[in-house]
């Protein structure tokens, strides 16, 4: 069965720079809360709403986790490239190639759209 699981970063003292926090996400009247679970301990966090972004259930060539607001660079038939990913009509995609349709081999996360900004293209930003 495919985990649902989301990552957001967490709000320290009414600030926006604390750390990634993974897990179930809820969305509790005005507050957004990650719910990390180590074993029988569970821990809540607060975190910043404009950074949450849900599991792909992939993982890149490296074996990292890929969320969605990642920077991932593929391989995919004659094409490759660098794109955001995206959740759109119902799936996660790249550059709106399905990922599914995307062997994990081809893949590697290279930053996200909030620790790396730097890296939308012009295409991106449009």
């Amino acid at each position: 069965m495919r985990k649902i699981k989301f990552r957001a970063r967490e709000i320290k003292r009414g600030e926006k720079i604390g750390e990634w926090r993974y897990g179930y996400y809820q969305f509790s009247g005005f507050q957004h809360i990650i719910h990390e679970e180590d074993g029988p301990i569970r821990r809540s966090y607060y975190v910043d709403e404009d950074t949450v972004g849900q599991y792909t259930a992939l993982k890149d060539k490296n074996g990292k986790e890929i969320y969605e607001g990642d920077f991932v660079s593929y391989r995919h038939l004659e094409d490759e490239g660098v794109a955001t990913v995206e959740f759109l009509d119902g799936s996660f995609s790249l550059d709106r190639i399905p990922l599914c349709n995307l062997y994990e081999s081809s893949l590697g996360v290279i930053g996200n759209v909030f620790e790396t900004p730097s890296l939308l293209t012009s295409r991106d930003k449009q």
